[in-house]
């Protein structure tokens, strides 16, 4: 007998056939609902998941053929299979209840092996095709999630590592003065600082993707991992001559997943460095009250409009532009930060003017 606890809707008009049925399937490990006629039927089946329906055929008002046209026609129940309860035997009562969508039909008065074998068999069937639809669906995201993989690593990790050889390349040339080479010893470091970003956003994100990585919460000093996120982004904000500061002092702390917060926070803060201007400024802070702690990251970059923000905010749209200096983005950093902050049951805020700045408000919740 399958593990699967089904449910299973008896329509009838007649009280005791429903009581015979009832009394029968109730040996069985099955959750049982009733209705008496075919109006009620279709209004549970509207909103209660059911996974097999025994329909008597002569019912007054809606006839069992008529019940059974409209489960097909509707895309909510069309999948659940009907096995007509019926005391009509002539071949075209029988081959009229397969054309309008039947799967198998019982002929009363039924006996009780036979119910058990043809009600088995169908949820049978029944949990074996939503087993390989999950298995499908789980199939189909693992390919989505190995081509986006691909795509990345095809264009947005190929563009800093060609960035890194063309340097030391010039590096191993010689004949170079001590400020080109200065010069060109900050570039690689920016280079290899954005593409260990982007892998470790990949690394994160594929295996988040293929095994939903749990929050393994710890209790941490806020202002630590801010300094550190700004302590690894330095580099960055320098080549554009934008200034980092923490705003938040040394007695704030959070109970969270610290690695990932400080992905989170890597890259909110990496975004604020990619959209604000030269001698801009960016600030980052933490503010705790007894129910929720707040990670903020405020840039006085270009802003974003309404209208992006609502993309940023979309599960399916993979929303990148260009930065101030032309820096391209794979669109990771972003989904997965929102992954993150989700599996914290937090919220992620933004205020933003288009040519004033924006701020992000990671909010979550504390226990």
């Amino acid at each position: 007998m399958n593990s699967i606890k089904n449910s299973i809707l008896i329509v009838d008009d007649n009280q005791e056939n429903i009581k015979v049925l009832v009394i029968a399937l109730s040996e069985k490990d099955y959750n049982l609902t009733v209705a008496f006629n075919g109006k009620d039927a279709l209004e549970i089946l509207n909103y209660t998941p059911i996974d097999l329906v025994l329909l008597d055929v002569m019912m007054p008002g809606m006839d069992g053929f008529e019940v059974c046209k409209r489960m097909k026609a509707d895309e909510k129940m069309k999948h659940i299979p009907v096995i007509f309860i019926t005391a009509l035997t002539e071949t075209s009562s029988i081959v009229n209840g397969f054309e309008v969508g039947g799967v198998d039909y019982i002929t009363k008065p039924f006996k009780k092996e036979e119910l058990f074998a043809r009600v088995n068999t169908q949820l049978e069937l029944q949990n074996n095709k939503k087993s390989l639809n999950e298995k499908t669906i789980k199939l189909e995201q693992t390919i989505e999630s190995r081509d986006k993989l691909y795509a990345v690593i095809a264009h947005d990790l190929r563009s800093p590592l060609a960035n890194i050889k063309s340097i030391l390349f010039a590096l191993t040339e010689g004949g170079i003065d001590q400020e080109s080479f200065d010069s060109l010893v900050g570039m690689l470091l920016s280079s290899t600082n954005e593409t260990y970003d982007l892998l470790e956003n990949l690394l994160y994100w594929s295996k988040n993707q293929l095994n939903k990585l749990e929050p393994n919460k710890e209790v941490f000093n806020v202002g630590e991992v801010i300094n550190e996120t700004l302590n690894l982004l330095k580099p960055n904000a320098d080549k554009k001559g934008i200034s980092l500061e923490c705003l938040s002092n040394g007695n704030v702390f959070c109970n969270a997943d610290r690695n990932m917060m400080k992905t989170v926070l890597r890259n909110l803060t990496s975004n604020a460095i990619k959209f604000t201007p030269k001698d801009g400024k960016i600030m980052l802070s933490g503010h705790r009250d007894d129910k929720q702690i707040k990670f903020t990251v405020e840039d006085t970059g270009v802003g974003i409009t309404e209208e992006n923000i609502q993309k940023l905010f979309d599960k399916n749209s993979n929303f990148t532009t260009y930065g101030t200096d032309s820096e391209k983005g794979s669109g990771l950093g972003l989904k997965l930060t929102f992954e993150f902050v989700n599996q914290h049951n937090g919220n992620i805020l933004v205020e933003s003017t288009p040519g004033s700045g924006s701020k992000f408000d990671v909010v979550l919740p504390q226990d």
